[in-house]
């Protein structure tokens, strides 16, 4: 994934996105919002050898990229593989965390009920 461009201005990082994804360039954009610094997004290039490609149709809307894949098919395998990812974790921390109560649990159990 290679950065491709900073925005401060939603609209048009929704305008590049879209455009990109019509021409088969797949992309993952990253937004934040601070106090001091206002709202930014960053776009980045899903697959590195279309960078130049990207570029490019910054400069010209009408250019053909080399290797066009499907955008939208790319990004929401991106997106589930990402949430899919992050349920299995939290199901992971989860049975952790309620086998050390319950180990917790029984530690106290027993030295109540012996002592």
């Amino acid at each position: 994934m290679r950065h491709l461009a900073r925005f401060h201005d939603p609209h048009e990082l929704a305008r590049v996105r879209a455009l990109l994804r019509d021409k088969g360039v797949p992309t993952w954009a990253n937004t934040v919002e601070s106090y001091r610094l206002g709202w930014q997004g960053t776009l980045s290039v899903c697959i590195d050898e279309q960078l130049d490609d990207a570029l490019r149709l910054l400069r010209d809307p009408t250019h053909a990229p080399a290797h066009p894949v499907d955008a939208e098919a790319f990004e929401r395998a991106l997106a589930a593989d990402g949430s899919a990812l992050l349920v299995r974790a939290t199901n992971r921390l989860l049975l952790v965390a309620l086998g050390l109560a319950a180990v917790l649990a029984l530690v106290v159990w027993a030295w109540v009920r012996f002592h």
